[in-house]
């Protein structure tokens, strides 16, 4: 992998800097760029905007922070963004590729597993609280029966916190078990 790419599962991930060189190799000076900054309390929010020849591309990032880092990163990601509008994005330059830019996809991995984490470690509480999908929509987690969650549990391609949830209540009754067959010895 070259310094210029992260990996994200499988693939590798071409970082803005790269994608913003190749853009600027390919239309060798036709094209502006400019980045501006609004700013709100420790809001910032970064709006690119990129004309290549008679095409424009814009999009904005948000970040909080009051460090110049917070700003440096707004406009990474804005810029990031604008360039994945402009055909130059992700692993290869093509419509399957994520607008988002390498940070923002990491930011976004980091939040899941501190919320998942989050989640597990509160699961005693959290599973009081009610689906509000599906055939137990008005059932707790705590009270929804074993087959629903395990089929929850195997689900791909959807909600991956209600699979994560399902997993929790299952890992919860086994160790509730356990204590229970333990006690009873």
């Amino acid at each position: 992998m070259t310094e210029n790419k992260v990996k994200f599962g499988n693939k590798e991930y071409l970082m803005v800097d790269a994608r913003l060189s190749a853009m600027a190799k390919d239309h060798k000076g036709n094209y502006s760029l400019v980045i501006s900054h609004e700013f709100e309390g420790e809001r910032v929010t970064a709006t690119c905007k990129l004309t290549i020849g008679e095409q424009v591309f814009i999009d904005s990032a948000t970040e909080y922070g009051y460090e110049r880092k917070t700003q440096e990163k707004a406009s990474t990601h804005a810029l990031g963004r604008a360039l994945s509008m402009a055909g130059y994005a992700g692993t290869e330059y093509g419509m399957e590729a994520p607008i988002a830019s390498a940070n923002e996809m990491q930011d976004f991995i980091n939040e899941e597993n501190n919320r998942m984490t989050d989640l597990a470690n509160n699961w005693e509480n959290a599973r009081n609280k009610k689906l509000g999908f599906g055939k137990h929509k008005d059932t707790s987690w705590e009270f929804v029966d074993y087959d629903y969650l395990e089929w929850m549990s195997r689900q791909e391609g959807g909600n991956t916190l209600n699979a994560e949830c399902a997993k929790l209540e299952i890992e919860y009754r086994a160790d509730m078990q356990e204590i229970d067959d333990g006690l009873e010895n």
